[in-house]
C-alpha cells in the first residue's frame, strides 16, 4: 500500500499532538501523526501533569507561558472537558542566594506580563495555611501554575486537529525513513502485518523517549537518556478534604521535590540524588502504559522533608506509588528544530517537562515549518547544540547530574563536571599545570581564568559577584591592559568560503560589508525581519576567498545557515 501527506509526525504523546494541532491550526491539514501504540502511552499518560511558567531560561519560560495560556483556552471547551486546576504555586527560599535568584526570575516573568511575586513567611502562611516556615526567608509565587490532566489535554488536541482535517492512525509502527534526491520522504510504517509506504515532503520526529530509535532508522545518533522518575500518592487527608479551595502547589527547590494536592490527598515528586538512568542497553520493545515497580527508599530523605514542612503529609498513608520514563538529553532541555545538514527533517521530543512545554513547542515546530522560523528565540533548545561530542556515555553522566541538579540554582560561572573533557586544545595539559581552570563551551575546554599561586581558596558560587577568581581575574585583565596576553581559544567554528562566486555568495547572505583583502570584519546574517542570526569574523584572504570564524557552540547551526544559503545553480 502507498499513500501521501505533506507532513507526517512521528508520536502521539503531548509533543506529537501539539504539532499536529498547531499545524492545523495555521492551514496545513495534510498531516499525518503516526503512533506505535495508543496516544499518550509513552511518557504522557504517567506525567504527574504539573503546568508551571517559571524558567531561569527566557526561551522556556515563552515556552512554558504560551503552554498554560494555551491550556486555559482549551480547559474552556464544553464539549470536551478538562481537568485543570489553576492554583498557582510557592517556591521555598531557605538562603539569601535562593531569594536573589527569585527575584530575578520575578523580573523575567514581569517582562513577559506575568504577575509573579515575593513572599515573606508570613506571606506564605496566608496562601499555604499547613505549612512550617521556620527556616525559611520567603518564597515565589507564580499565579499561573497548576495541574492538568495530560491524556486529556493530549486528546484534546488531536480531537481538535482532527475536527480541522488532519489524521492520526494508533497502533502503527514507523519502521525505515528514505529520503529522496528532492528532499521528500518515504516512510514504510507496520500495522498489525500491513506494510504502507507513505510519501510526504517533511518528518517530524516526536517520539518522545524513542526519538533515539526514529535517528538510528537514518543512521543518526540523538544524545537522549531515560530516567526514572517517581512520584507517590497518599490517601485523602481530613484537613484537605475540609478546605473549600485546593492549596497551591508547593516546591522546595533546595530540598528537591514538589508536593501537589491532589483531590483530597497529596502528590509528592522528588528529585533524589540517586538519579538512576534506565534502558542502557536498549528499550523494551513492548512499554507501552507500563511503570517500573516502585522503588521509595531512594525518595527518603524528601519524603521525611516534606512531612516536617507539611505536618498533615507525615501521617498520610501511600496510596499508590508512578515510577516512569522521563527522557533527557544532556542539560535537560528538549530537542526542537531542524536535523543537521538534513533537509525537511525536524525534532520536537526528548521532553523532560512535557506536559509544561507541549503546548508551547508545537506552536514552535508549526511556525519553523510553516514559516522559517518560531516566534520565540529557542537557539537554547535547538537540536543543533549538541554536536558529536555528545556520545551515549556523555548524555547519561550528564542527564544523572542534571536530574541531581533539577531544582539547584542555576549560578552564573558554574562550571558542572559530568561528562568532561570531551575536546581538549594540545596546549590543555600544558596549562592545566600553569594553574588554568577550564569550563567547557561548545564541549571544548577552554581557560576561564588562571591561578598559578593557588590564591583562589574559596570556590563557593554567588550571584552577588562574590566569586573567590575575581581577585586573580583582575591580575589577568591588568596584564592584558597594560603588557601583554596570549590567549589559548579552542574550539571556535572555522570554515573557508572560496571559489567563484564566493564574494557574491557570502554578500547576499550577510548584512554587513565584507572586508577588503587582507582586512578583518565582524558580521552578521540576519533574518527576514532584522534579528540576529548568525555572527561570524570574517578575514578576506582573496578576492573570492574568505575565511569565516564563528562561535564553538553553534558550528552545526551556522554550517545549516551557509550551507542552505548556497546558489542552487552550483
Amino acid at each position: 500500500m502507498s499513500e501521501r501527506a505533506k507532513i507526517v509526525i512521528i508520536g502521539g504523546g503531548i509533543a506529537g499532538c501539539s504539532a499536529l494541532y498547531h499545524l492545523a491550526k495555521m492551514g496545513c491539514t495534510d498531516v499525518l501523526l503516526l503512533e506505535r501504540d495508543e496516544l499518550t502511552s509513552g511518557s504522557t499518560w504517567h506525567a504527574a501533569g504539573n503546568v508551571p511558567t517559571y524558567s531561569t531560561s527566557w526561551s522556556v519560560m515563552q515556552v512554558q507561558k504560551y503552554t498554560a495560556a494555551l491550556y486555559r483556552e482549551l480547559a474552556t471547551d464544553k464539549d470536551f472537558p478538562i481537568s485543570y486546576h489553576v492554583t498557582g504555586s510557592v517556591r521555598l527560599a531557605h538562603s539569601e542566594e535562593r531569594m536573589a535568584e527569585f527575584r530575578h526570575v520575578k523580573s523575567m516573568a514581569r517582562a513577559n506580563n506575568m504577575e509573579y511575586d515575593m513572599l515573606t513567611p508570613a506571606d506564605l502562611v496566608d496562601r499555604y495555611p499547613l505549612i512550617k516556615t521556620h527556616d525559611l526567608l520567603g518564597a515565589l509565587w507564580d499565579p499561573l501554575d497548576g495541574d492538568i490532566d495530560p491524556s486529556q489535554v493530549t486528546q484534546a488536541m488531536a480531537r481538535a486537529a482532527r475536527a480541522l482535517g488532519a489524521r492520526v492512525r494508533r497502533n502503527e509502527r514507523v519502521t525505515a525513513l528514505r529520503q529522496h534526491k528532492n528532499y521528500e520522504w518515504t516512510v514504510t510504517t507496520n500495522a498489525a502485518g500491513v506494510e504502507t509506504e507513505i510519501d510526504c515532503e517533511i518528518v517530524i520526529n516526536a517520539a518522545g523517549y524513542r526519538a533515539g530509535e526514529v535517528m538510528q532508522l537514518i543512521g543518526r545518533h540523538l544524545p537522549i537518556m531515560t530516567m526514572a522518575h517517581q512520584y507517590l500518592i497518599t490517601e485523602e487527608i481530613d484537613e484537605l478534604a475540609a478546605r473549600s479551595e485546593p492549596l497551591p502547589l508547593l516546591r522546595d527547590p533546595d530540598t528537591s521535590y514538589y508536593l501537589r494536592q491532589e483531590r483530597n490527598g497529596f502528590i509528592l515528586g522528588p528529585y533524589e540524588w540517586q538519579a538512576t538512568p534506565m534502558w542502557l542497553d536498549g528499550i523494551p520493545d513492548q512499554f507501552a502504559n507500563m511503570l517500573w515497580p516502585d522503588e521509595l527508599e531512594r525518595l527518603e530523605k524528601q519524603i521525611i522533608d516534606a512531612g516536617e514542612r507539611v505536618p498533615v503529609l507525615a501521617d498520610a498513608g501511600i496510596a499508590r506509588v508512578v515510577n516512569g520514563p522521563i527522557p533527557y538529553a544532556p542539560d535537560g532541555n528538549p530537542y526542537l528544530g531542524p536535523e543537521r545538514g538534513m533537509r525537511n527533517f525536524f525534532h520536537c521530543n526528548t521532553f523532560s517537562f512535557g506536559i509544561a512545554q507541549g503546548g508551547g513547542a508545537g506552536k514552535a515546530i508549526a511556525e519553523w515549518i510553516l514559516d522559517g522560523r518560531p516566534e520565540f528565540d529557542l537557539w537554547a533548545i535547538d537540536r543543533r547544540r549538541y554536536k558529536a561530542y555528545a556520545t551515549t556515555q556523555y548524555t547519561v553522566d550528564k542527564a544523572v547530574e542534571v536530574y541531581q541538579n533539577e531544582y539547584a540554582m542555576g549560578f552564573p560561572f558554574e562550571e558542572r563536571p559530568a561528562g568532561r573533557p570531551a575536546y581538549m586544545s594540545p596546549l590543555y595539559e600544558q596549562l592545566k599545570k600553569k594553574g588554568a581552570a577550564y569550563g567547557a563551551r561548545g564541549g571544548w575546554e577552554r581557560p576561564t581564568y588562571f591561578d598559578p599561586k593557588n590564591e583562589v581558596t574559596d570556590h563557593s558560587l554567588s550571584f552577588f559577584r562574590r566569586n573567590g577568581w575575581r581577585t586573580v581575574v583582575a591580575k589577568e585583565v591588568h596584564a592584558a591592559r597594560n603588557s601583554v596576553a596570549v590567549l589559548d581559544l579552542p574550539g571556535f567554528t572555522k570554515i573557508e568560503v572560496k571559489g567563484p562566486g564566493a564574494f557574491a555568495y557570502l554578500d547576499n547572505l550577510l548584512c554587513t560589508k565584507l572586508p577588503k583583502v587582507g582586512r578583518i570584519s565582524l558580521v552578521y546574517a540576519l533574518l527576514p525581519d532584522g534579528k540576529v542570526l548568525s555572527e561570524f569574523t570574517v578575514v578576506r584572504v582573496a578576492e573570492d576567498s574568505f575565511y569565516l570564524v564563528g562561535a564553538a557552540g553553534s558550528e552545526w547551526h551556522d554550517l545549516d545557515v551557509l550551507e542552505m544559503a548556497l546558489p542552487t545553480d552550483g
